[in-house]
């Protein structure tokens, strides 16, 4: 029997995204910091998921063009919760975050 050495990260996620993120429409998180490095893995909703990419971008970007792989049906969705999340500094369209794409992991049986 194999053994996984990939490197497993803490990635919380808001109860919100577990539908889609289990139906894999949500696909990206967007971070002010970066977590992990492509092939880092990751655990939430009991599932595994991997980290495919991770790139800096500006916060509008998210908000305007990746929203929906965000898990949000629109830009304004998308920067009322980054609002909620972030109180203190709230949305910044210039701050400068790390988007993390993800998939699910799947897992075949012998």
């Amino acid at each position: 029997m194999e053994t996984d050495e990939r490197i497993t990260i803490s990635l919380p996620f808001n109860i919100r995204f577990k539908e889609s993120m289990l139906k894999e429409q949500k696909t990206w998180t967007s971070r002010a910091r970066q977590y992990g490095k492509v092939g880092y893995i990751f655990q939430v909703f009991g599932r595994t998921f991997v980290i495919t990419d991770i790139r800096q971008m500006y916060l509008k970007q998210i908000a305007n063009s990746y929203y929906y792989e965000e898990g949000f049906d629109s830009p304004q969705e998308f920067i009322a919760f980054w609002k909620i999340i972030h109180p203190r500094k709230g949305y910044e369209p210039n701050q400068i975050i790390y988007a993390h794409n993800f998939r699910l992991e799947i897992i075949l049986e012998d």
